[in-house]
């Protein structure tokens, strides 16, 4: 688990010649995840590679919270790794327990990168994921029980004073819905947007906008 964690590609090596790995390529450990799933969230493309070559089926293998590797690559936003996934055959429009596609993750993330990765992929704008179980609906929640698209999570997860990162994936989203194929490389509204993210950072001493963290709760559950 500490190689694929921390990116040793040669001792997870080692290990898998030694037999010391055997059923444990997909076998969740004490977070929930299995081997596979850290590599995934925390972007280890060449241990994930070793993984997948020594156990294909680890690619559809889902975490004790239901998650498949392509959801948690998405959550911690390696392009790489969401595009090492696809290409050995992850569903992208998969689904978790809760109905959240690895494009709903990328959104919640704040990963602008593995969203367009998704986007140009095949994602499916249009999918929702599962409704909460309230045990009284009102009819203000009516949307919400219908569960929600990415586009309409990046509109949904703003702060009062708004999320810049989160104006800028709701944008390119609405976009792509329309029709439209704009790239994050060569688009200009994407620096106003990570500049507004980096001023507000700068004012709060919070995270930098080039590397917007994984947020505890993303990576242990459902964000709040």
């Amino acid at each position: 688990m500490e190689a694929a964690f921390t990116g040793h590609a040669h001792q997870l090596k080692t290990l898998l010649a030694q037999d010391k790995c055997s059923g444990k390529v997909t076998a969740p450990g004490e977070a929930g995840m299995a081997p596979i799933h850290l590599c995934a969230l925390r972007g280890q493309v060449e241990c994930a590679t070793i993984l997948l070559d020594a156990e294909p089926n680890s690619l559809h293998a889902a975490d004790t919270r239901g998650r498949t590797p392509l959801v948690l690559a998405a959550t911690g936003g390696s392009v790489g790794m969401i595009e090492l996934l696809i290409a050995r055959g992850a569903d992208v429009n998969g689904g978790c327990d809760d109905g959240k596609r690895a494009l709903h993750w990328a959104v919640l993330s704040h990963r602008p990168a593995a969203v367009e990765a998704l986007v140009k992929a095949g994602a499916h704008l249009h999918l929702r994921d599962k409704p909460p179980k309230l045990p009284m609906p009102s009819p203000a929640s009516g949307e919400r029980m219908r569960g929600l698209t990415a586009l309409d999570l990046a509109g949904a997860r703003h702060g009062k004073n708004g999320d810049p990162v989160l104006d800028f994936i709701k944008e390119y989203l609405q976009r792509c819905q329309d029709g439209e194929t704009p790239s994050i490389g060569t688009e200009p509204w994407i620096d106003h947007a990570l500049r507004g993210r980096a001023t507000a950072d700068s004012e709060t001493t919070g995270p930098t906008a080039a590397e917007p963290p994984v947020a505890t709760s993303a990576v242990l559950g459902e964000l709040d």
